[in-house]
């Protein structure tokens, strides 16, 4: 297995989280990812109801807050109770999950064909299985959080600055949909590329070819490669177990491959 970060495909996932014009696609083809187009219609599909589901959170929040007296008020009586009751993270496990659950199996018979052409993934190992739940479970709550922390910046700031029911659900409505939609966009894009990373592991534990996987680095062509990932480079382990990564915090971790979640 081999990770090469690349200059030109990491300008071009930059470019496209920005929605600026790019060939994302052609990057990808050229980095070695299974099925380019489909990917970037999953990331599409993602990150539209993503912003869907944390949109309806912002419309709620805003409806609720233009009943309240004063943003005082609101942020005493409402926000804590809104906050634990709030469905954004289910929402978000739920689409997650279901477009993991929906790509993973598609692309790791694509990165199992590529090792024996005769072979085919039919069912999921329990433990991708598994990951796919809990992953889900958990960004939905990273991203929850996230969110809701963004809102509370907002509502501390009009008390501090003295911003009316009216001003504070304008700047919700103007701001916290726009961010929404560039955390949709981004979130979505690693969600896919992280997708890859997982079927390929599937590919290689279901192939009877494949013994040993090799995480490289190409980092030279980058001004600024970190360190620890180009000490990594060359670093073979049976396909069974799980990379030796030293953090840039010291600390050491254990990825199965690149994107791995528990990095």
């Amino acid at each position: 297995m081999k990770c090469a970060e690349c200059t030109a495909l990491i300008k071009a996932i930059d470019a496209y989280i920005a929605k600026v014009d790019n060939d994302l696609k052609d990057e990808l083809k050229s980095a070695g990812y299974a099925d380019a187009d489909a990917t970037l219609k999953r990331v599409e599909s993602l990150e539209e109801k993503l912003s869907e589901a944390m949109d309806t959170d912002t419309k709620i929040i805003a409806e609720e807050l233009e009943k309240a007296a004063s943003v005082e008020d609101f942020r005493q009586d409402t926000w804590e109770t809104y906050r634990n009751a709030s469905a954004l993270a289910d929402d978000i496990q739920e689409v997650v999950a279901d477009e993991l659950s929906s790509f993973i199996p598609k692309l790791a018979s694509q990165y199992l064909a590529s090792t024996d052409k005769g072979l085919a993934v039919s069912i999921l190992r329990q433990r991708t299985t598994d990951w796919i739940t809990s992953w889900s479970q958990e960004l939905g709550s990273i991203m929850k959080l996230t969110s809701h922390d963004g809102i509370q910046s907002i509502l501390s700031n009009a008390m501090s600055g003295g911003l009316s029911v009216a001003d504070v659900t304008r700047e919700l409505m103007d701001s916290g949909i726009r961010t929404n939609y560039s955390r949709a966009r981004s979130t979505a894009l690693t969600e896919m590329l992280t997708a890859h990373s997982a079927s390929s592991q599937e590919a290689y534990m279901q192939s009877p070819a494949v013994k040993d996987k090799e995480w490289r680095h190409s980092g030279s062509r980058r001004n600024k490669p970190r360190p620890n990932h180009v000490a990594m480079d060359g670093q073979v382990v049976p396909k069974e177990k799980p990379f030796d990564l030293t953090g840039a915090d010291g600390k050491s971790y254990k990825p199965m491959y690149p994107r791995d979640t528990k990095l």
